[in-house]
Order: C-alpha cells, then sequence, then structure tokens
C-alpha cells in the first residue's frame, strides 16, 4: 500500500512536491507520526524562529495526509487589490463541508467559471463571489439548503511583502459567515453594478527598435472592495468611505466609477431613507455650485474646468479633514449655502436629515457626504464636460488660490 501510495505521489500531475515521500515515510518504509507542515502542505504555515526547531509547525500522518491532497479541493481566486496591491495576489477560500459529494458538485461548478469570474478584488470579494454563485446555482442551492442556507468560509490570501520578494507569503487569513450578512443583497447588486473587464495595456518592449505592443488584463473595479469587506463585516456597505478614498490610488478609480456608484446609490438599500436623501441634497447642491463656478468663470473669463476642478478637490478634503460633528456641520451647511436653495431642505425636510449631523451618527454623514460629491452624475453635456476637468489623478489647491465668491 505504501509503495503504491508513493508511486502516485511521485507521479500525479496536481501533487508535485518532489519530496513528500520522504516527508510522509521514514527509513524503514513506514509511516511517520508527525510531519512537518512546510509551506507547500498548509500554505501560510512556516518555521516562526529559524534558530528554535520546537516553533516549527508540525501535523499528524493523518492531518497531514488530508493536506497533501486539499489543494485541489479548496477554491482560488485572483485578487487584483488597489488597497493592498501586491500584497494580495491570490485568495484561497476553504468552505465548511458537510456534504462531500454534494461539494464535489458545487467545486466543478467554481472550477468551470471564467478567469473573468475568478477575480477578485478582496478575500471578502472572493467569498462574496463564491457564495453568489452557490446560492445562483442549482446543485449549490442543495448544498446551501443542507448547511441550513448558512456555512462558514475561511479566505487566507497570498502576495508579496518586502521581506520576501520571492515568495508568495500568506498576508490575511479571515472568516465569513453568510447566515450573518445582512446586506448580502447589497453585495449582490453591487455585483451586477461593478463588473469585472478586460482593459487594454501597451508595454513597451527593449531593443533597438521600440515598439509598443498591446495586451490584455483584467481589471476589477475599485468600489467593489470597499463594498464587499464592509458587507462581509455586517456593516453598511459604504461604511468608512471617506478612509477608503483619501488612498490615492483608490481615488483615481473611484473617479472612473462614478456612473457604477451612482446606480449603486439608487438601487441599494440603506438603513434608513433618510441617508439617501442626504446624498440627494449633496448632488443638488454640487450642481447649483458648478453652475455658480461657471457663471463666474464667464465674467472674469476664468477656466472654467479649473474653477470646478479647485471647488471639488476643496470641498473632498474640508469634509475629510473634519474630525468631529461640530466640524462636518459647518463644512456641509457652508456646501449647502453656497449652492442656494434647496426644495429637498424645505419644511421638513431639514430637521429628517439633522439626526445624520449627531455625535452618534456623523462619522456616516462624512462618509454620504463623500459618496455623493464623487457619485455625481452630469444632466447635460455642458456638466459632463465640467466634470470631465476632476481629473482621477492627484490634485491640490495651490497657496494662495481660493474658489470662493
Amino acid at each position: 500500500v505504501v509503495s503504491d501510495w508513493s508511486s502516485d505521489v511521485c507521479s500525479s500531475d496536481l501533487i508535485r512536491p518532489h519530496k513528500a515521500v520522504q516527508d510522509f515515510i521514514d527509513e524503514e518504509g513506514k509511516f511517520k507520526s508527525l510531519v512537518e507542515a512546510a509551506g507547500w502542505l498548509y500554505p501560510g504555515g512556516g518555521h516562526r524562529h529559524a534558530i528554535h526547531k520546537a516553533t516549527k509547525l508540525n501535523e499528524p500522518i493523518e492531518s497531514a495526509f488530508v493536506l497533501l491532497f486539499a489543494s485541489v479541493g479548496v477554491i482560488y481566486y485572483t485578487l487584483k487589490s488597489r488597497v493592498r496591491g501586491r500584497k494580495a495576489r491570490l485568495a484561497m477560500l476553504v468552505p465548511e463541508i458537510s456534504d462531500l459529494e454534494l461539494y464535489v458538485e458545487v467545486r466543478q461548478a467554481i472550477a468551470e467559471q471564467s478567469v473573468l469570474e475568478l477575480t477578485a478584488s478582496s478575500a471578502s470579494d472572493a467569498a462574496l463571489r463564491m457564495l453568489t454563485t452557490i446560492t445562483a446555482n442549482q446543485t449549490s442551492n442543495q448544498f446551501a439548503d443542507g448547511l441550513g442556507g448558512s456555512f462558514v468560509c475561511r479566505v487566507m490570501t497570498f502576495g508579496i511583502v518586502s521581506w520576501n520578494e520571492k515568495q508568495k507569503t500568506r498576508t490575511y487569513a479571515h472568516s465569513v459567515f453568510s447566515g450573518r450578512l445582512i446586506g448580502f443583497e447589497n453585495y449582490r447588486v453591487a455585483a451586477a453594478i461593478f463588473k469585472n473587464h478586460w482593459q487594454k495595456s501597451k508595454e513597451e518592449q527593449k531593443g533597438k527598435k521600440q515598439e509598443k505592443k498591446e495586451s490584455y488584463f483584467i481589471a476589477s473595479p475599485t468600489a467593489r472592495e470597499l463594498i464587499a469587506d464592509n458587507i462581509a463585516q455586517g456593516r453598511a456597505w459604504f461604511h468608512n468611505f471617506t478612509t477608503f478614498l483619501d488612498q490615492k490610488e483608490v481615488r483615481k478609480g473611484l473617479l472612473y466609477e462614478r456612473k457604477e456608484l451612482f446606480q449603486m446609490i439608487e438601487k441599494a438599500s440603506f438603513e434608513d431613507e433618510n441617508e439617501r436623501i442626504f446624498i440627494s441634497v449633496c448632488h443638488i447642491s454640487w450642481r447649483r455650485r458648478m453652475s455658480k463656478l461657471a457663471e463666474r468663470a464667464s465674467k472674469e473669463g476664468a477656466d472654467r474646468g479649473r474653477l470646478i476642478q479647485k471647488e471639488f478637490e476643496r470641498l473632498r478634503t474640508s469634509i475629510s479633514r473634519s474630525r468631529n460633528a461640530h466640524n462636518l456641520r459647518e463644512t456641509i451647511v457652508d456646501w449647502w449655502a453656497r449652492a442656494g436653495t434647496n426644495q429637498e431642505l424645505q419644511g421638513e425636510g431639514l430637521s429628517k436629515l439633522l439626526p445624520l449631523f449627531n455625535e452618534k451618527n456623523w462619522k456616516k454623514a462624512r462618509d454620504l457626504a463623500l459618496l455623493a460629491l464623487i457619485s455625481y452624475q452630469p444632466k447635460d453635456k455642458q456638466e459632463a464636460v465640467d466634470m470631465a476637468a476632476i481629473q482621477p489623478a492627484e490634485t491640490s489647491i495651490e497657496e494662495g488660490e481660493s474658489t470662493n465668491e
């Protein structure tokens, strides 16, 4: 039996660790009682302290044997993350399994997906994409029903870290509990709006003759990373948008996704519908603010696009730098006042929004305000030209410049 098993291990195309036999079998041809769980056997497992042998991971032979074949049974997603960059290149998903035969069918259904579908933006996004596949597939539904509609999935990401450029290191581990995902429907909405797509790139070839060769890569939407991470944690889909937007690379991506963010606001559910109204007020205020800046540019012969770009960045940084409820109220009220009369704030409109400015909710209001600013959709061609002036790059207001009227 040992001889046959050893031969299979050496010849298998799926399991290629060249020292597997030596690791599992001693010199007498018997299975070892303990097997060192190196990285190839236990992804992410390693020697904690090189000078201390006791800090090596070891597994009983039964567990090690299962781990040897586990790599072909788990699920993998390629990661394209703007937040974690090269630290998150691959996600390995280890779902809870109660019916092995049914899981084989589920695993096959997922494996048959295209590389476009098997690309995610984060560990949480990978787990939720897998859950979406499970709930959409008839066989997978049987799998979900067998688990009572809820199961646990352990997710680990691997990538490159500065202290080890040549090896993929485990950089993150997290468990997703599907039964606790109150906002899972919002993820379905996000997955339908923020889709992966092939994007063309140009690479310059080195040589005497400089030429540019077209190539393609999979682009994963930036916003879906934030949305998935929030929903996996049971939070509002726009939670912590302020911190997310503060990152330069993230901001570049989101500025390209204005249209999709606007669609998300329209179709997603909110804990309180006043949050959607708050966004609407901010949209109207930004439209009227742009209109006033356009009038000013016309009177003064100024660069219309430049004024709008500067105002956008001034407003974004002012909201982002608000560190308490009082600062935020001042910033938002000033924004709304500069825009002029807003029908949404007449009557009881303003009183409905006031709770968003209290000590409990002001951070949520800050996230909503920035979400509104970056998701604004032009109403005509001229507005589209004005919004195009806001480039997806680092911008700042030069000292001494102002857009105040």
